[in-house]
């Protein structure tokens, strides 16, 4: 067997544990997913519908995987930060290209940063509709969720925009992300064939990453465009209310409830328009 950067079982066991983390953390991604991303969900059904398998736990599956090649504590510290991520998983879809008409008008929005603040200003002024006090946990709960997405459709909008038109950025890109292409190994009769498909494959792996995994998100962006990506600390902590949102019904691991109200969506959009604002002032600066 060989994993990804073309380390083989031999190697993966030899390696130190950071390599051995990330050999194991890029093949996780390759065959499993948060099922926010593509499975439906019907809660008349309970929950999300498994029709591409699982529900899957991160330890197990890497158990099953790496048990007898990566140390028992390695593999467990790995998959308890992919469990803060998702408590369950689900297998990846069967990979076709992205829809032309998605990615057409992922690409005609030129200015994210105006699409992403348009959208917060409306969920801004939902939050002067009067509802029942008994519904306005949930409400606010959507709206909160919502943020979250503004913030990751303007990162990911804005990364794909300014590399897929920039020749320098997009070599950049692919010269200091080691988890997907700068650690390939590439045979020379290769080459033709990986140039003529490198702007899909550069798509393909931007539709995959999750944008609202901050810390990789900060990574890629500051490799990129050579910034000091803003402060994540409470977009971080607000990420991870989002994830008990939606993938356990508002409840915490432990069980708690999670609190949301009027106050904490207008302070989380302010959090992000300064986030926002931030990041256009070092890669748009005049």
């Amino acid at each position: 067997m060989t994993y990804s950067f073309g380390i083989s079982e031999e190697m993966l066991a030899k390696a130190a544990p950071e390599i051995q983390k990330a050999t194991m953390r890029q093949w996780f991604f390759e065959n499993y997913e948060d099922p926010v991303e593509n499975t439906p969900y019907e809660s008349a059904e309970g929950g999300y519908i498994y029709i591409w398998g699982g529900p899957y736990d991160a330890s197990e599956e890497l158990q099953a995987e790496f048990s007898s090649i990566v140390p028992y504590e390695v593999i467990e510290e790995l998959a308890e930060e992919l469990s803060s991520e998702s408590w369950e998983w689900t297998g990846i879809p069967e990979y076709e290209a992205p829809d032309g008409y998605y990615v057409d008008a992922i690409q005609s929005n030129v200015d994210s940063e105006k699409t992403a603040k348009d959208g917060l200003a409306k969920i801004q002024s939902l939050l002067t509709i009067k509802i029942l006090s008994e519904h306005e946990l949930h409400m606010f709960r959507l709206l909160y969720v919502n943020v979250i997405t503004c913030l990751e459709a303007y990162l990911f909008d804005t990364f794909l925009n300014k590399v897929m038109s920039d020749e320098d950025k997009k070599r950049r890109f692919i010269e200091t992300s080691p988890e997907e292409f700068a650690n390939k190994k590439l045979k020379v009769s290769e080459i033709y064939k990986r140039f003529e498909n490198l702007d899909e494959e550069l798509r393909k792996y931007l539709f995959s990453v999750l944008w609202h995994d901050l810390g990789r998100v900060k990574r890629l962006y500051e490799s990129v465009f050579q910034i000091k990506f803003p402060d994540i600390s409470t977009l971080a902590k607000a990420v991870r209310n989002r994830h008990d949102i939606v993938h356990r019904n508002g409840k915490t691991k432990e069980g708690n409830e999670v609190i949301v109200n009027k106050e904490n969506v207008e302070d989380l959009i302010g959090e992000v328009e300064a986030f926002i604002d931030g990041v256009e002032e070092q890669i748009n600066p005049f």
